[in-house]
């Protein structure tokens, strides 16, 4: 027994005699946390109102930088972020991911908890901001890191790759319910019904996997489970060992969207004939949504027990490392379409053409989001602040850098009007540290895009 176990099993007495013979209170324990953050973890409001009453620190943060704060927002227990906001935790706290407290109600629509936190003081200017940088990275496929201008003005460093893929869902669905109400979706109007269906079976998916949240349990949640279960066309997001995969299930089809390299072969969306229907079953679905699972089991025995065999494929563009979740999760979209427009096996050795409806509604929706999310940062660089500035600035150069090409003589009038706003007195250095590194130092054909790309822009400057 430890005090650690002693919070976990909720035994407050045994707490207030380790902590009576001089434990300290807020000392990392053999799992990385302190007391106050294994109680908000647990769920315990009374064993985290007595070590409040001990001089706990609120804002103590653990070995990844998140606060009891962040546990509690993440049980989505109101009564438990009552008391460390009325004890003083701060809820513009950020973990070392630069993740803010305010993220996870606000992608998760968890209005009466946003509310809570926005009235004891949360910013929902950085929370915004640290969700369009990221997103914008997701859709221009960037890698590396920028820094983002936290609630108290200073710099937290954030990754550009990597996302959640409840998170992914969440976003992913408010783009495509956004893309068919706005004007450049209504040419697509013809297909709003897919769109619908695809919107709908992403909403499941999510609510599906907040069932995977630390302290619910499956078993009393089985019901409503296995009725989202029940759904005709089914998105499962799956999560093994690192790496996200989704897989959608309709009628005697079971399509993996896994859009990673392997080998240098694209996995891409591969639809599969199952010769065993019956065994997907929803223990099967349950087990691939909440079960731990190691790659064995979806590569060899999966496989094997649904009887699986090959019967097309959809090629599009393969993942950045580290972008999993995302890639996967918009790959559904492709396959949805495809699905419900169209058969597999009247397709010449089942693979679809690129020009397919299905893979030209996907880029068309890929595109209006990409350009949204570029204009975003572009609107809001405009009129920052310096420091926002400076965030703001980092990833349109990232962008600028990673994914314009001199070549590409249909995108340079977007390309120009990132160069002017990079261009703008005393934020010339994001640029300039590409080239230097990777033009005048190094040569690199990335360097020698961006020197043409630079050229070009100023042709018409």
């Amino acid at each position: 027994m430890s005090l650690a176990n002693a919070i976990i099993e909720g035994n407050q007495l045994l707490v207030e005699q380790y902590l009576n013979m001089g434990v300290p209170i807020d000392e990392f324990d053999e799992y990385g946390f302190t007391p106050l953050t294994e109680s908000a973890i647990a769920n315990y409001p009374k064993l985290t109102k007595y070590l409040l009453s001990r001089n706990a620190d609120p804002n103590k943060k653990d070995s990844v930088g998140g606060t009891a704060l962040h546990w509690a927002v993440e049980n989505n227990n109101l009564d438990m972020v009552d008391i460390l906001l009325n004890a003083g935790a701060d809820p513009n706290a950020h973990n070392l991911s630069a993740e803010p407290v305010l993220i996870r109600p606000m992608l998760r629509e968890q209005e009466s908890l946003k509310k809570r936190l926005i009235e004891a003081g949360a910013k929902t200017r950085f929370a915004n901001d640290y969700i369009q940088i990221k997103l914008l990275a997701h859709r221009y496929d960037l890698t590396g890191e920028v820094d983002v201008v936290n609630s108290n003005g200073g710099f937290a460093e954030l990754s550009l790759e990597g996302f959640f893929l409840e998170s992914s869902l969440h976003i992913m669905r408010q783009s495509l319910q956004g893309f068919i109400h706005n004007f450049a979706g209504q040419k697509h109007k013809e297909h709003f019904n897919i769109y619908k269906r695809i919107i709908m079976a992403m909403h499941t998916a999510a609510e599906l996997m907040k069932y995977q949240q630390y302290q619910i349990s499956v078993r009393d949640h089985k019901k409503r489970i296995d009725s989202l279960l029940s759904q005709e066309l089914l998105i499962i997001p799956v999560n093994c060992d690192g790496h996200a995969t989704a897989y959608i299930r309709y009628g005697n089809l079971l399509v993996r969207c896994d859009r990673r390299l392997v080998d240098d072969q694209v996995n891409g969306i591969v639809f599969f004939k199952m010769g065993n229907p019956r065994a997907f079953d929803k223990h099967l679905m349950r087990v691939l949504l909440f079960d731990k699972k190691d790659p064995a089991f979806l590569d060899r025995t999966l496989m094997e027990k649904l009887k699986l065999s090959i019967v097309g494929r959809i090629m599009i563009e393969p993942q950045v490392a580290g972008n999993c979740s995302w890639a996967s999760i918009a790959g559904c979209v492709p396959a949805i379409f495809f699905l419900l427009s169209d058969d597999i096996t009247e397709h010449p050795h089942g693979l679809v053409d690129y020009n397919h409806e299905a893979i030209q509604q996907y880029h068309a929706w890929r595109d209006w989001d990409k350009s949204k999310a570029l204009h975003y940062c572009m609107q809001h660089f405009k009129t920052a602040e310096p420091g926002r500035k400076h965030s703001l600035g980092a990833v349109l150069a990232a962008v600028f850098f990673q994914r314009f090409d001199y070549r590409q003589g249909d995108k340079l009038a977007l390309a120009r009007q990132v160069y002017r706003l990079l261009e703008t007195p005393g934020h010339e250095y994001h640029l300039k540290h590409y080239l230097d590194h990777y033009y005048y130092r190094k040569k690199t054909p990335a360097g020698v895009n961006l020197k043409k790309l630079i050229d070009a822009c100023n042709q018409f400057y």
